[in-house]
């Protein structure tokens, strides 16, 4: 990656070959760029339907694989599509639960959504954490052209959800796994 120094953590917690799904926190727009260039899979992001409607990234998106989602109507048509890539293990997708990034900065200020659940019980592909830091720092709302800063990348373990007995009828079970997906994500820097 073009920033100035990156530091990689827990790459072994990677199983090898594609069909992963990546779930991390979202703080800058730099996520899925640095995330998708980390591990050694081809990773392809769900990204908001608007991306796809601007005129340079409209040619750009469906050219690199990325999956439309039209936000406010569930997503379960990206969700079923990210499905069907990850049973061909065509390639991996990289997922954040908040669905946009932070206006902050500060990780995991909104609230998750389910649909990465869906996803994992929908393919049963292995789910990965991943923890991104230094990458608002490097690309903050207001900058248009990233800045040389220190990032960050904290891959965790495989989590150890069973997918088969999750039951997506249980909008409150869903919610309270969703957030401990993302406490637990948010704990995986502190072993530096």
């Amino acid at each position: 990656m073009f920033l100035q120094r990156t530091r990689v953590y827990g790459r072994e917690n990677v199983p090898k070959g594609e069909g992963l799904i990546f779930v991390s926190n979202h703080i800058s727009n730099l996520d899925p760029p640095f995330l998708g260039s980390m591990p050694k899979q081809r990773v392809l992001f769900l990204a908001k339907q608007e991306l796809f409607e601007a005129r340079f990234l409209s040619w750009l998106l469906p050219l690199i694989g990325q999956i439309p989602v039209a936000r406010g109507k569930g997503g379960s048509k990206a969700l079923k599509e990210a499905a069907k890539i990850l049973k061909k293990k065509f390639a991996s997708i990289g997922i954040f639960p908040e669905g946009t990034r932070s206006k902050s900065g500060q990780p995991f200020e909104l609230e998750p959504h389910t649909g990465f659940l869906v996803l994992g019980k929908l393919s049963g592909a292995p789910m990965i954490p991943v923890k991104l830091s230094g990458t608002w720092e490097a690309l903050p709302p207001s900058v248009k052209f990233p800045r040389r800063t220190d990032c960050k990348i904290h891959f965790g373990k495989p989590l150890d959800i069973d997918f088969k007995s999750l039951d997506l009828k249980d909008r409150e079970a869903l919610r309270e796994l969703a957030h401990k997906v993302m406490l637990h994500i948010d704990s995986l820097d502190r072993e530096d």
